[in-house]
This record gives C-alpha cells, sequence and structure tokens, in this order.
C-alpha cells in the first residue's frame, strides 16, 4: 500500500533470529535506536530538521531618520 517501514530498537540477537528464520528484512530500513528511526523518517519524508538558531529572526525595527 506504499508504506515504509522503519524498525528501531532491535537486538543483534532478535536480528539474527529474525534472519535465520526466514524473515525477509530487505525491505525495511533497520535502525538502532528511536532518535535514528525518526532521523530516517524525516529523511524519507523530505523534512529538514532546523535548530532555533537557524530560524529567521524577526529584523530590528528601523530607526527613524
Amino acid at each position: 500500500m506504499g508504506a515504509s517501514v522503519i524498525i528501531t530498537g532491535l537486538s543483534s540477537e532478535i536480528a539474527q533470529t529474525l534472519v535465520t528464520i526466514g524473515v525477509d528484512l530487505s525491505k525495511m530500513n533497520a535502525v538502532g535506536d528511536l532518535q535514528g528511526g525518526i532521523e530516517e523518517a524525516e529523511r524519507l519524508l523530505g523534512y529538514k530538521v532546523i535548530g532555533m538558531t537557524e530560524i529567521t529572526a524577526p529584523a530590528p525595527a528601523e530607526q527613524n531618520a
């Protein structure tokens, strides 16, 4: 249905077990932790995370001459 799967937080033992029992993980993205999963989802969606310092600050008020 067009969904992308991102698996996070799998231990090496669980990943090995999945491979051993024949689960096809080739169509899934596997990342180490939740933060990595969020970053991967944002990358897939085309989002760019910016920090608060990168947000355009309002221009200073013009001084009257």
